[in-house]
């Protein structure tokens, strides 16, 4: 039985224990409760971290993957540099020069 089928157990097994706490509201209930839930939480960040991990490990087993997305991030924050300097530049500008840094605003705002 793998992990994320324990996980959906304990869960079920979580769900059951709170309804027999609203019926009897049981102390020795609620603290198994309590503990089983922290299990849970436990649980479901070890797998977030498994899966973190695994695609870790696939790009390092690809390197060009890992040296392209190195590129992409510089590429975007070339990008952002430059949206910023029009920014800058055309801030006090009239005419075409106020779409211009309306254009790079709106870009850097869908950035963040």
């Amino acid at each position: 039985m793998g992990m994320t089928n324990q996980l959906e157990t304990a869960k079920e097994w979580l769900s059951d224990l709170n309804k027999i706490i609203d019926k009897t509201d049981n102390e020795c209930t609620k603290q198994k409760r309590d503990v089983l839930e922290w299990l849970v939480n436990w649980g479901e960040a070890i797998e977030e971290l498994i899966e973190e991990k695994n695609e870790l490990q696939m790009m390092l087993k690809e390197p060009t993957l890992l040296k392209r997305v190195v590129e992409l991030e510089k590429e975007n924050q070339r990008y952002k540099q430059t949206l910023e300097e029009i920014k800058h530049i055309t801030r006090y500008d009239d005419g075409r020069e106020e779409e211009v840094y309306n254009i790079a605003t709106g870009a850097l705002e869908e950035s963040e």
